[in-house]
């Protein structure tokens, strides 16, 4: 423990969620991943930004996206 702060069984550490986010949608063409105000987003190229409140959230509404796409 650091800084006096304990993580919770169930907080997400945003940093790593982000990279892997990036990590699977980047090469999609899935771009500017961001956790912001307690809003995870990304763009798909000059399009809309989508947001999820968790990153399980996001990867669901980019997959959705992603989909119609295929």
């Amino acid at each position: 423990m650091t800084g006096g702060t304990a993580a919770g069984p169930f907080s997400v550490n945003a940093e790593a969620a982000l990279i892997e986010l990036e990590l699977s949608w980047r090469p999609a063409g899935y771009h500017d991943f961001r956790f912001q105000d307690g809003v995870y987003s990304a763009r798909p190229g000059d399009e809309d930004v989508f947001t999820g409140g968790t990153p399980d959230a996001l990867g669901q509404e980019i997959r959705k996206h992603w989909l119609v796409w295929q």
